[in-house]
């Protein structure tokens, strides 16, 4: 599940100035139309564009500390700020806002890089630290929220998304040809690589400390950490239903209209049914209708929306076109081969007017294995005795290269090793056309 927030941040250290982060932050202005601010020390700046959702009087960025000697910018929302706020406080610090920025700000005077440890949201940050004389950077565990860095012989730049970081003219547009081959394989540009060869993705789950002339990155969580519980079916249902509903409460906390995308899936029907059990009004439910049959949903969404009564607004997307293909590049920054970035551009155009918040269901096909290739793995792995696996790499060399059957027989052929097999699966080019 996803809630769809956004804001911008830029920040530098080095040479630069008030007109650097004005450039910077000038290019991601539709991240946040609510507001800019600018902080400019003697060694560094820090830049923001406001989406205003929670503490909207005074939350205004970058933010600081008592004394001035910590600065914030920060994209995302912090879930459990409150209760980071109440413990802070114990500890002695005085907050001047009721904002989740601000409990970060206090949290890292507290616990140093450590902070991000005990942080449950989504988010992308850099705070500068005036006594330590370094930059910290940290992006949220799943990588919802973008970073993105790059070295000049001038300065360390970072902001969420690329095309800011080349706004002042100081970092190069040249490609990468190991990132371009690595798009060709895998219709994406996997970080910390990025298309360009001077700009690189901080992960997510990880940090970057700046000091010294020299940028380390550190990784502070993987999916890897979670141990094989032992549940059995029921008792693994429970756990999911639990977790659904905290993490759905966690994000109803805004002071602006919220609403979710509702397609009639089974993600979003089952975010609408726990919302209507939580919220003492109707959700305010979204849902997109698209000239082509083969997009629209509107049939299934309409069907739980009248299961759960909720004020649903069903609105018409403009047809598909070469304008909307070029706007939806132009927001990606990188090439990314995924027919879907257009609808979902489509929805979020005509669902802007109705609500600032948007919650979706995002991530139920990796939890859950719902995508087709995993079963077809299953069931090639459960068959792979049958047939040689030099059997398949004949076959496929005979077939029309790239095709879908010579790519499903070269994952035929590499059936024993799961992340070969969903490789060679989703690969448009194989390894010859790549090079």
């Amino acid at each position: 599940m996803g809630a769809n927030v956004l804001c911008g941040i830029a920040g530098y250290v080095g040479k630069g100035n008030r007109e650097t982060l004005v450039a910077m932050c000038d290019a991601m202005a539709h991240r946040g139309p609510d507001a800019d601010g600018y902080w400019v020390g003697e060694r560094s700046g820090l830049g923001h564009r406001r989406l205003s959702i929670i503490d909207l009087a005074s939350g205004q960025q970058p933010m600081c500390n008592e004394d001035g000697t910590v600065w914030i910018a920060f994209n995302g929302e912090i879930y459990n700020y409150e209760d980071l706020r109440r413990h802070l406080v114990e500890r002695g610090h005085r907050f001047s806002t009721n904002s989740d920025t601000e409990a970060i700000v206090h949290l890292y005077e507290e616990y140093g890089e450590a902070c991000v440890e005990r942080l449950r949201g989504m988010f992308a940050f850099g705070i500068w630290d005036e006594t330590a004389g370094r930059l910290f950077c940290a992006r949220d565990r799943l990588g919802i929220k973008p970073l993105h860095y790059c070295r000049t012989d001038e300065a360390f730049l970072f902001a969420s998304e690329i095309k800011a970081l080349s706004a002042p003219g100081l970092v190069s547009r040249e490609m990468s040809p190991s990132a371009l081959y690595k798009y060709l394989a895998f219709r994406y540009v996997p970080g910390p690589e990025t298309i360009y060869a001077d700009v690189q993705r901080l992960q997510p789950g990880h940090t970057l400390t700046y000091a010294d002339g020299k940028a380390t990155v550190r990784r502070y969580w993987t999916i890897d950490d979670v141990e094989p519980s032992g549940m059995s079916e029921q008792e693994a249902l429970q756990a999911v239903s639990a977790s659904l509903s905290e993490s759905i409460a966690m994000r109803l906390m805004a002071e602006v209209p919220l609403g979710l995308y509702l397609s009639g899936g089974l993600d979003s029907s089952l975010l609408a049914a726990l919302m209507a059990e939580m919220l003492d009004r109707p959700v305010e439910t979204l849902s997109v209708t698209f000239a082509d049959a083969r997009h629209d949903e509107s049939d299934y969404s309409k069907l739980v929306a009248e299961r759960f009564n909720t004020a649903h607004h069903t609105l018409q997307a403009a047809p598909e076109s070469l304008d909307v293909v070029s706007k939806v590049m132009w927001h990606l920054d990188e090439p990314l081969a995924d027919a879907a970035a257009i609808p979902v551009y489509q929805i979020a155009e005509v669902t802007k007017p109705h609500v600032t918040v948007v919650l979706s269901g995002e991530g139920a096909d990796e939890c859950f294995a719902g995508y087709p290739h995993f079963k077809l793995y299953h069931k090639l792995l459960s068959r792979s005795h049958l047939l040689p696996t030099w059997l398949f790499d004949r076959i496929g060399g005979i077939l029309p290269s790239g095709s879908l059957s010579a790519r499903t027989c070269a994952a035929m052929a590499t059936c024993k090793d799961p992340a070969r097999f969903i490789l060679e699966f989703v690969s448009v080019f194989d390894k010859m056309q790549r090079r």
